[in-house]
């Protein structure tokens, strides 16, 4: 399970991933901007929400409404930097990141 923290270091705002255990931190001595630690993967929201429903043997429907004018077509995030600077990059895939997701949130007792 995957945990975001923001973090204020001095002036700069910087998330912390931590991922298994494994963390990667922006620290601000040794970077100078923002590194993208997503997932080169490009899937749809559609694709996204129909893994949740499969997983999750939910019975709801996708409600599906105009996209805003200013909403991007691709997001595929750049983790050049992330695989360069870090030696980091992604090693869960979606269905699997989802389904430790929504066993974490089951076992709090969400969604149950």
């Amino acid at each position: 399970m995957s945990l975001w923290v923001r973090r204020l270091l001095g002036s700069h705002m910087c998330d912390l991933l931590i991922a298994r255990g494994d963390a990667v931190v922006c620290v601000d001595n040794l970077l100078t901007d923002a590194i993208n630690i997503g997932n080169p993967n490009e899937f749809t929201i559609s694709e996204l929400a129909d893994h949740v429903l499969a997983i999750t043997e939910s019975a709801s429907s996708l409600v599906f409404e105009p996209l805003p004018s200013d909403d991007p077509l691709q997001r595929q995030p750049d983790i050049t930097r992330a695989r360069t600077e870090l030696g980091r990059e992604p090693t869960v895939q979606l269905a699997e990141g989802l389904a430790h997701t929504i066993d974490y949130f089951r076992s709090i007792g969400i969604g149950s």
